[in-house]
């Protein structure tokens, strides 16, 4: 999440196995939780991967990382910037990589995989607004940028503009929490999760 008048409102790294906590570094104070975490000396992460620079997701029920909502979280524009490496083209339909909502209609921003693409979406007065990657998912590091500035979406797949569309509405707001690895459905399940 950003602000073009202020800079990153968030920044997750998700490098870090400190405690179950997904810091945030934009000074913000964001911190997030991994879901179901308990300590213990011989895991002292369950989703963090061999390569302690990144946090893996196992595609289980209820592993994700939670963000409690802040009203900062409620904006007219965004842009969300992340890293992902799938563990197989293969993904539950409308898995999610990062979202603000719950399902049923409550989701107010979403990227997510659907189709075995990337799809990043919006929802507005009972509405969606959808755009989805031209390049299908794959099993590299892939860096994906997914924008929207109150009038144009756009998705970015390593560095270079993939697809584009015009949805010209406001972003609605809401008060729930942002998750990242996992959608939560409209019966409170967090079971959407990529792998």
């Amino acid at each position: 999440c950003s602000s073009i008048d202020t800079g990153p409102v968030a920044h997750w790294t998700l490098d870090s196995n400190q405690d179950a906590i997904a810091a945030d570094s934009s000074g913000n104070n964001h911190d997030g939780h991994m879901d179901q975490y308990i300590p213990t000396s011989e895991s002292p992460a369950p989703f963090v991967s061999d390569n302690v620079d990144s946090y893996s997701f196992d595609g289980t029920t209820n592993h994700y990382v939670n963000i409690p909502h802040d009203t900062a979280f409620n904006v007219g524009h965004i842009t969300l910037s992340t890293w992902v490496k799938l563990s197989s083209t293969t993904q539950t339909e409308g898995a999610g990589i990062i979202c603000k909502g719950q399902g049923g209609g409550g989701e107010k921003w979403c990227l997510d995989i659907t189709g075995g693409r990337y799809r990043f979406f919006l929802r507005n007065g009972g509405n969606v607004y959808a755009i989805s990657s031209e390049a299908a998912i794959t099993t590299e590091w892939t860096h994906i940028v997914a924008t929207y500035d109150g009038v144009n979406a756009t998705i970015y797949i390593n560095g270079k503009l993939d697809s584009s569309a015009a949805f010209d509405v406001p972003m609605e707001t809401n008060t729930h929490d942002i998750t990242i690895g996992c959608r939560q459905l409209s019966d409170g399940d967090y079971d959407l999760c990529v792998n």
